[in-house]
Order: C-alpha cells, then structure tokens, then sequence
C-alpha cells in the first residue's frame, strides 16, 4: 500500500480595507464623522473571527455599516520621488516665466531703442 503525504497548508492573510459607518447622523455635519477606515489582516472571513475584528473597532450595535474592500494590488507610493517631481516641476516653471519676463523686456528695449545698438 503507498503511503499518503499530507501537505500542509497555511492559510495566507489577505489585506482588507475595513470601512466602519456608525448609525445615525454623525457629529454637527463634519465630513468623514462617525467613519472608520483600517487596514486589516484576516486568513478567514468566519463569522466569529469578523465578530472578533468588529468589536476591537466598535460596539457592533451601533453600526449601521461595515464593509471589507479587498486590497489585492497594494502599492506604495514613492513620496520622496514626487516631492523631487514636485521641486523640479516647480523650478522649470519659475526659470520658463522669467525666460518670458526677459524676453518681454528684450523685445521693448529693442522697439524702444531699435533692433541693434552699435
């Protein structure tokens, strides 16, 4: 008789967006009042382990909505390359106004003074 091999397998975690909505109408009309957004971690979605996760957040009673958002292609962004992106974009904007500035210039000297000063 062959011998079976038993695989092992973990269960990997899959990264959610946890949204959290309590009910009623928030606090004095202040934009995101009342809403909760965290990253999380869940191997299953068994119903006691989302009780779980819910009550570290909120007293489940008082939700009037909680949704899991699948985050499949999280990507990081590179702040510090857009910051540059930023600075240069910035630079070569104010060298191109005084380029303008300075040939708005040069074309007044030269109709108040004519095209070639000998």
């Amino acid at each position: 008789m062959a011998s079976a091999t038993v695989v092992s397998r973990k269960r990997k975690t899959m990264k959610y967006l946890l949204v959290l909505q309590q009910s009623g109408e928030g606090c004095d009309y202040t934009i995101g009042c009342g809403m909760l957004y965290e990253i999380v971690n869940l191997k299953t979605k068994d119903p006691a382990e989302l009780l779980a996760l819910l009550q570290t957040y909120a007293d489940i009673e008082e939700l009037e909505e909680a949704l899991l958002i699948p985050l499949t292609a999280v990507e990081k962004i590179d702040l510090a390359a857009l910051c540059r992106m930023a600075r240069d974009r910035e630079i070569a904007e104010a060298e191109a106004e005084k380029e303008r500035e300075e040939r708005a210039t040069l074309a007044r000297l030269q109709t108040k003074y004519g095209k070639a000063a000998n």
